[in-house]
């Protein structure tokens, strides 16, 4: 069954992490991303079972993850700049998903009993969040990108994509319109460049 399966993945992450919590305090420079990217793997298992009891998990996992990156990132910023940028991709994913759901557009229901009492407020927050997110790993890929284009632009791409769903969810329709128009042409360049 797929709550058995789940149980069984939780398991194994978290004895994942704690090899990894042991290594990451003997060598921190070698196992530290690892513990962060098993982190982000048991955030993610969380965040689809799309149950509220587990947000709250993901969200934590999510965040330790991140000190983590930015800690690395800011020790060897050639190395884990890219990391960071998806990692605080991760965290706004999981702030959409928050926002998806307060604004009653979501495809699948969970959050239910909370998305009714839920105040615009709480709405505004986690929209703010996640924008804040957003545009922080658009900021990193910006930068990866006038590095090595080749390599970054497709990151920079999602990351615009994200944004522009984000705004169209929140119905700031020209925002929105305008993103998804540069993700397009950007896309339609990666295709022309690479046509197979």
């Amino acid at each position: 069954s797929k709550t058995k399966q789940f149980n069984e993945a939780k398991s194994l992450y978290k004895r994942v992490i704690e090899i990894r919590e042991n290594l990451a305090n003997e060598n921190p420079v070698a196992y530290m991303s690892n513990l962060a990217n098993t982190l982000i793997n048991l955030a993610s298992l969380y965040l689809e079972t799309q149950l509220d009891e587990f947000f709250y998990d993901a969200e934590k996992l999510y965040k330790r993850a991140l000190e983590i990156k930015e800690n690395l990132a800011n020790q060897y910023p050639e190395t884990y700049m890219p990391d960071l940028a998806n990692t605080l991709n991760h965290i706004a994913e999981l702030y959409l998903r928050k926002t998806m759901f307060i604004s009653g557009k979501a495809q699948t229901i969970w959050f239910i009993k909370k998305i009714k009492t839920m105040s615009e407020e709480f709405q505004d927050l986690c929209f703010t969040e996640a924008e804040n997110l957003y545009k922080r790993a658009l900021e990193i890929q910006e930068n990866l990108v006038n590095e090595n284009p080749e390599v970054y632009i497709p990151d920079f791409a999602t990351t615009l994509n994200n944004i522009a769903l984000l705004y169209s969810d929140a119905q700031c329709l020209t925002e929105a319109e305008n993103l998804y128009k540069k993700v397009l042409e950007i896309r339609e360049n990666l295709a022309n460049e690479n046509p197979d």
